[in-house]
């Protein structure tokens, strides 16, 4: 593939590279194997393409019993390590995530769904700041010196904008869905980022925080 697309004069370069597995490498902890789905995916795509209705078997957890279901897919998605299918779902009229890992079964019927022509992937996403959506605010998290350089050079949500202070932190300000995955990313830099706005999402930092000291006091 990429033979076609380099110049000719460039061959030399790519030849050079086969063989070498530790050129380039995807490294994904926590991602989930889908090594037995191969079959799914393939119905899945197929349902897509052409728009048909489908019968899933469907397991939220490893433990829980399985549900069957009508399901209308739309998108595959990827993200962080797993495979997750948008799709609408006739008896609840509304579009619903499933991930691709806990579907046991897929059937296709000969039934043609009416896509929803208003669907836009990008549109029903930009709100999150992972997957799961809840209606969205105006976050400020303040990160100290140590980090900022790392929150400044990438991009977290399309809607921030990031405030230099004089002290060498910075202020992070987006409009995002405060979910679990958007407190989760805040958790991960520990000391070193403080929700400053809204206070309903930093009392829950806050509650986060006691609980796991008192874990952690438990056993000492």
């Amino acid at each position: 593939k990429i033979d076609q697309l380099l110049p000719q004069g460039s061959i030399a370069f790519t030849t050079a590279l086969r063989g070498l597995q530790d050129v380039f490498h995807l490294h994904q902890p926590g991602k989930v194997s889908i090594d037995s789905k191969e079959n799914v995916i393939k119905d899945l795509l197929r349902a897509i393409i052409e728009k048909r209705a489908s019968t899933i078997d469907y397991k939220k957890t490893t433990e829980a019993e399985v549900k069957r279901f009508c399901f209308h897919p739309y998108s595959i998605l990827f993200h962080a390590g797993s495979i997750y299918i948008i799709g609408f779902q006739p008896y609840h009229e509304n579009l619903i995530y499933l991930a691709l890992h806990r579907i046991q079964q897929i059937e296709i019927s000969g039934e043609i769904f009416e896509r929803d022509p208003e669907y836009n992937l990008d549109d029903f996403l930009k709100n999150n700041f992972g997957i799961w959506h809840e209606d969205p605010v105006d976050v400020v998290i303040r990160f100290d010196e140590l980090v900022a350089n790392t929150i400044r050079e990438r991009i977290w949500h399309h809607s921030q904008t990031i405030k230099q202070l004089d002290n060498g932190e910075i202020e992070l300000t987006m409009h995002v869905g405060p979910s679990e995955e958007l407190i989760a990313w805040i958790l991960r830099w520990g000391i070193h980022a403080e929700v400053e706005k809204p206070d309903s999402l930093r009392k829950q930092i806050q509650s986060v925080f006691e609980e796991g000291v008192k874990l952690y006091r438990r056993k000492t």
